[in-house]
């Protein structure tokens, strides 16, 4: 998880972000600014939530707890047992289980 101004120092969050999603397509990226004229190139690479300064704290608990969720949903393996194996799936890759 990365969060990400628009402005800082040296290379910018878009760009940052943008690098980021290349190297690690599960990489929740928030970006935190005050340039709200930056959200289209934010949307370009797919970033998870674009937040506005002054920062409303229940937003940003609400951003970061669907933030991790999805996370998790991303990156956590269920080893599944069937008749022609054992199969170990992402969990957002399961649609549905019968026994």
């Amino acid at each position: 998880m990365a969060f990400l101004d628009v402005e800082m120092p040296g290379r910018g969050g878009i760009h940052v972000g943008a690098e980021l999603m290349q190297k690690n397509v599960y990489v929740k990226i928030i970006i935190i600014t005050s340039f709200p004229d930056y959200l289209d190139e934010a949307m370009d690479f797919h970033v998870y939530r674009y937040l506005s300064k002054p920062i409303d704290e229940n937003r940003f608990c609400r951003s970061l707890s669907a933030a991790l969720k999805q996370l998790h949903m991303e990156t956590v393996y269920i080893h599944v047992c069937t008749v022609d194996g054992d199969l170990k799936l992402r969990a957002d890759e399961i649609i549905c289980v019968e026994r």
